[in-house]
């Protein structure tokens, strides 16, 4: 994980030390959630004292807010979209493509992105990560000049596929289980999208 999109001022120690602690939440989180998950369990897995930890976090959810920031940039969403939607590709197959690379290849993050977005569904713990997407989306939208329109419409298609991934739960997720269904979304996405513009 890249630790500079978090925009600390730690040394390289630091760094190191917050890295261990976030690896061994995002751990807790993913098998339990988000609410279960106690400053004293993330102090414990982490191997450090709650001390420590609080010197770093004042609370769990400035914890999940960093790793959500860190998995959607390891995700990494907004090249795989950039890369996929150069001028004249096809939409249908470029977001057939970006649905089944994500499910395939980063379900585990998916999950967390969706555990974070179901905990959080009210209110973030802070503007941090709001202020992350909006920066992201926006320069999503000057590298690749789509509509305004087009931005919402990524954004209900990635709300589709994690619910896909709630229903799936923790069990094995089968990507060619869905395809047909996922299709069918991405088909109506891109005609309410065509009749956009």
């Amino acid at each position: 994980m890249n630790l500079e999109i978090l925009k600390y001022d730690d040394s390289r120690t630091l760094a190191a030390k917050r890295l261990h602690i976030l690896n061994s939440a995002y751990r807790l989180f993913l098998e339990k959630g988000i609410d279960p998950v106690t400053m004293v369990a993330i102090a414990s897995a982490a191997g450090v004292t709650r001390r420590t930890l609080y010197n770093y976090y004042e609370n769990r959810d400035l914890i999940a807010e960093d790793l959500q920031i860190l998995t959607v940039e390891k995700v990494n969403w907004f090249d795989r979209l950039r890369n996929r939607l150069s001028p004249g590709s096809d939409l249908f197959e470029a977001l057939m493509g970006f649905a089944r690379e994500l499910l395939k290849f980063h379900l585990d993050e998916m999950r967390f992105i969706t555990k974070f977005d179901n905990y959080f569904a009210d209110s973030y713990p802070s503007d941090k990560f709001p202020r992350y997407l909006a920066d992201r989306f926006s320069t999503l939208d000057r590298e690749i000049e789509v509509p305004s329109a087009f931005v919402t419409i990524i954004q209900v298609y990635l709300a589709y596929l994690q619910r896909l991934v709630m229903i799936a739960g923790d069990s094995a997720f089968d990507y060619a289980e869905h395809e047909e269904h996922i299709a069918l979304f991405t088909r109506t996405i891109v005609r309410g999208f065509e009749g956009t513009t």
